[in-house]
């Protein structure tokens, strides 16, 4: 591959890292901070559903499910996974390990660990746990825009050395996320709940990788 083909590819590998970045921190931001008129624009926009299944990321089921208003999309919400009762769906890992967990090896503590490691700040959300799919896809997101840089720069052996911190962390901390969109999806709620679990779950099975 000559220095022209192998430049080309880089810019592509790093566009499509961005993309990437782009999808699991608007999944971050749902999370950690609920619904809002911004990120509900985004998931009503048709055009937005229909590029997620001709990606391969989403098939079409769950995505043309009833989009409903603002306020009972929050409502919905905070009911399933905000306020502990019948519909509550945990939204952290250590609700779906098994067993009791020490300080050091629970997933909030293994958490935070890499967290610390890569340079990730918990900030302005460091009142969620650790192990919040917010705070993982957040940190995911972070990952992906370093590899972008990384590639953008066509330094490849520092891409290599990021991503194998992404697919390490998807592999080993982010296969609940499927479960999470499993419960949730099994209750009746609406359109944008159902479409946002369900994105996070194909983050978590494709590895991250475009």
């Amino acid at each position: 591959m000559n220095k022209a083909s192998s430049s080309g590819l880089s810019r592509q590998e790093a566009a499509d890292r961005r993309l990437l970045a782009g999808l699991f921190r608007f999944v971050a931001g749902y999370f950690l901070e609920g619904p809002t008129e911004a990120s509900d624009a985004v998931l009503a926009n048709p055009q937005w559903r229909i590029d997620l299944v001709q990606s391969g990321l989403l098939s079409e089921q769950g995505t043309d499910d009833e989009i409903a208003p603002l306020k009972e999309h929050t409502h919905q919400f905070l009911r399933v996974f905000r306020v502990p009762g019948d519909a509550f769906v945990p939204p952290f890992e250590q609700a779906y390990r098994k067993g009791k967990a020490t300080v050091d090896d629970s997933a909030v503590g293994q958490c935070a660990t890499v967290y610390d490691e890569a340079g990730y700040e918990l900030e302005p959300f460091k009142h969620i746990q650790a192990d919040h799919i917010g705070h993982q896809a957040r940190f995911l997101a972070a990952i992906l825009d370093r590899e972008a840089e990384c590639l953008e720069r066509e330094d490849r052996d520092a891409a290599a050395t990021v991503a194998t911190w992404r697919t390490g962390f998807l592999l080993e901390r982010s296969a609940w996320w499927s479960s999470l969109a499993e419960r949730a999806g099994g209750q009746e709620v609406c359109g944008q709940v159902r479409l946002v679990t369900l994105l996070a779950a194909a983050l978590a099975n494709t590895g991250g990788a475009a």
